[in-house]
């Protein structure tokens, strides 16, 4: 008797069968990795073409308004890389006027793949091989096709001003603007937008926005005027107190004037405000009556032993918005060889942190006297608080102020 075919076969893949199928999933294999790297790859290139879109319209301003161009690009990259961690970089290059931006490409590291070209007012996008600005470059493959062809950009895009008026697009003569407007320059033409409110300036990186107006180290607020730099405090020589007052113009400026009496300090407007730190003089006790002695004369507060120059952290020019996060070394010499670091706490929690050089004057009056007990100031101001104040901080050492609260030996106290 025969036995059925499906009796004698015998079970499972040939051998034959294991090496078909192990070929077709190496060409699988073969033909979608490089495609999904194709893929991250024009991904990554189309995010920086995206970012350096948002570059034109920092640049445009910056030369309508005759600023450093590279400042404008390194405050713009900080606020933008905030969501991507550092993988795209801008920088200018002045020589060809032209946005360079490099990109950290997964499987290629580091690479510059593409420049924003500005001539006679329009932009072009090519590929960094055409450009030949650094030797690790991208193929242009990756790059979308206005960047390959080297066609003109559009102008950059701007977001339509809020009940402001909007510039005709035929060549006329600048709009005029309502009373409660003025004009501003865009990188689409001039337009008309609201007056800023009293104690507010116009946002440089955004034309159409208003912002508080904080003033830095040796400066002070004058309504309707803003920011004004307050002169070196004078030497007025003993028995004399060098008094913060007001010119004739209203500038900030200082009189040397017959020093205060124990227990008070010199005050604005050239009056004596009594002197927190004063102490008390002792109860009297009966005694007898001694020989009557000359007046002794008034103690003046003078700066313990500092060193003539000091290395602190202050805020880079052009990027002193960004000044809690970017900030360089400079140095400071007397009489402002102290470090200062100035908090505006803002109600939803975000700070305005201004850096830079004081006198000792400054130090003691808005820091030990002012601040130095507030416990909002203390540890608690590197955690969010959600309410307005401000805090000053003084120091004393080399780069003392980097942190947003120096640290405790390093912060002035009187001996």
């Amino acid at each position: 008797m025969t036995t059925p075919w499906f009796y004698s076969r015998e079970r499972g893949f040939t051998l034959m069968e294991i090496v078909i199928a192990l070929a077709v999933a190496g060409i699988l294999v073969a033909v979608a990795v490089p495609l999904y790297r194709d893929y991250a790859t024009k991904a990554v290139v189309t995010d920086a073409l995206a970012v350096a879109e948002e570059g034109r319209v920092a640049v445009e301003l910056a030369l309508a308004e005759s600023r450093d161009v590279g400042k404008e690009l390194n405050a713009l990259m900080a606020a933008a890389n905030s969501a991507r961690s550092g993988a795209i970089q801008l920088r200018w290059d002045a020589t060809r006027e032209a946005i360079v931006a490099t990109a950290n490409i997964p499987t290629m590291g580091t690479r510059t793949v593409l420049a924003l070209v500005r001539k006679d007012g329009d932009w072009r996008c090519v590929p960094a091989q055409a450009d030949k600005m650094m030797s690790e470059l991208i193929d242009p493959k990756y790059l979308p096709a206005s960047c390959r062809d080297s066609a003109p950009m559009s102008a950059p895009k701007t977001a339509p001003l809020a009940g402001a008026a909007t510039p005709s697009s035929a060549p006329a003569a600048a709009p005029t603007c309502p009373p409660d407007q003025e004009m501003v320059t865009l990188p689409t033409g001039s337009a008309c937008t609201p007056k800023c409110a009293a104690g507010n300036e116009r946002d440089k990186a955004n034309p159409t926005q208003c912002k508080a107006i904080v003033c830095g180290p040796n400066e002070e607020k004058i309504p309707d005027r803003g920011c004004l730099a307050i002169p070196p405090k004078p030497d007025c020589g003993a028995g004399n107190d060098a008094f913060r007052g007001y010119s004739a113009s209203n500038d900030p400026t200082w009189s040397c004037m017959t020093a205060c009496p124990p227990g008070q300090m010199p005050g604005k407007a050239f009056r004596c405000i009594a002197d927190p730190n004063a102490k008390p003089a002792p109860a009297a006790t009966p005694a007898a009556t001694p020989p009557a002695k000359p007046a002794a004369a008034p103690v003046i507060q003078t700066p313990p032993v500092q060193l003539a120059s000091i290395k602190c952290r202050s805020c880079i020019a052009g990027a002193e918005d960004a000044c809690e996060v970017l900030h360089e070394e400079i140095t400071c010499t007397e009489p402002n060889n102290y470090c200062v670091t100035f908090v505006d706490n803002q109600d939803d929690g975000s700070k305005i942190v201004k850096r830079g050089c004081a006198n000792f004057e400054r130090v003691r009056v808005e820091w030990y006297q002012g601040t130095s007990d507030d416990d909002k100031c203390r540890e608690r101001i590197n955690v969010q608080q959600n309410l307005a104040f401000t805090c000053t901080f003084g120091c004393t050492t080399d780069n003392c102020n980097d942190n947003l609260r120096p640290s405790t030996e390093s912060l002035y106290q009187p001996n």
